[in-house]
């Protein structure tokens, strides 16, 4: 699920008591106030973990979107993926 907003974010991480690394929460820290800033790092974040998973033989990638799938399509792209 791609990071949308600095609050949606830590409501979810701290309900699901999620360890979240420093560098995610560094590169969060200065645009936490400008969703759109967000939106982009969280396309980034997801989009290098994608690049990590499939570089390591995962074959399949799920992504829960909540009914917020531009940024999905947005991470689909950037990995170059082709629909089949």
């Amino acid at each position: 699920m791609p990071i949308q907003n600095y609050e949606g974010f830590k409501r979810m991480t701290t309900l699901c008591k999620t360890y979240v690394p420093e560098h995610i929460m560094r590169g969060l820290e200065p645009i936490k106030e400008d969703d759109s800033a967000v939106k982009l790092f969280g396309i980034e974040v997801a989009t290098q973990m994608c690049k990590e998973l499939i570089e390591n033989d995962i074959k399949y990638l799920h992504f829960y979107t909540l009914n917020l799938e531009k940024s999905v399509i947005d991470i689909i792209h950037n990995l170059k993926i082709e629909r089949k």
